[in-house]
């Protein structure tokens, strides 16, 4: 009776041990599926977070473009030789701004500031006290 109590313990043991090791060994292959799915969101995550950093990028450049069309600020006026006639002393940086675009360089001294279109090489307003005191064509 002692040996029959014995064996079905031993039984019993064996039972748990084959029970209980199953679960573990499908919690090792489910860790690894998530695992897996986890780098390939990651992944996911990057490359959308790049594609919002390169669509940002676009979208600031299109508003800075539009927001100088809407103010009547033409970037390449500065090419139309037209336009260079179109200043006259003592107009306001705004006003040169609007008639030949964004400077490409400028220089600020004591005696005033010096837009350069499209560099130091090409055409450049000279201001004094924010008012055009000169120029020279590109």
């Amino acid at each position: 009776m002692k040996k029959f109590i014995n064996l079905k313990i031993l039984i019993i043991l064996v039972f748990i041990v084959c029970c209980t090791q199953k679960p573990v060994i499908a919690q090792k292959s489910k860790i690894e599926v998530l695992q897996s799915k986890v780098k390939i969101l990651q992944k996911k995550i990057s490359q959308l977070e790049n594609k919002i950093a390169r669509l940002e990028k676009l979208l600031s450049s299109d508003k800075a473009t539009s927001v100088s069309s809407q103010h009547g600020v033409n970037s390449d006026g500065w090419k139309d030789k037209q336009n260079w006639k179109k200043l006259k002393k003592g107009m306001s940086k705004e006003e040169v701004k609007k008639v030949l675009g964004k400077p490409g360089k400028i220089r600020t001294a004591s005696y005033g500031d010096t837009w350069y279109y499209p560099d130091v090489l090409g055409g450049r307003v000279n201001f004094d006290a924010g008012r055009v005191e000169g120029w020279s064509e590109p």
